[in-house]
């Protein structure tokens, strides 16, 4: 499978591609700038077949409200069906900040 085409800089204004030599990743960045990414083509269908699959958030962590609203990638690296699943908004922001501290320690090392 083809590897998807390598996005820009999430600062706005920058056109360079990631990864950014002006305005590095860190952990803040890659938690609050994920959300302005542009989505491959055909997303919005994408995104209502995955929420018809799973209408329950697949994650119940706790403080989970039930219903899936939001789609979550497994792994970054694919689009694939297999790799998306239904989440709240609530779980969807807990497993994003557990992504971005995790990100943070292997930055310092």
């Amino acid at each position: 499978m083809p590897r998807r085409a390598p996005l820009g800089c999430p600062r706005p204004g920058c056109r360079n591609m990631k990864p950014c030599p002006d305005h590095p990743a860190s952990a803040k960045s890659w938690a609050f700038g994920a959300s302005g990414r542009r989505m491959p083509p055909g997303w919005p269908r994408t995104r209502a077949r995955i929420l018809r699959r799973d209408p329950a958030c697949v994650l119940a962590y706790p403080g989970c409200l039930g219903a899936a609203t939001e789609v979550d990638h497994g792994d970054a690296d694919s689009e694939a069906d297999w790799n998306l699943r239904g989440v709240c908004a609530s779980c969807h922001k807990l497993r994003t900040q557990a992504q971005a501290q995790a990100a943070a320690r292997r930055a310092r090392g």
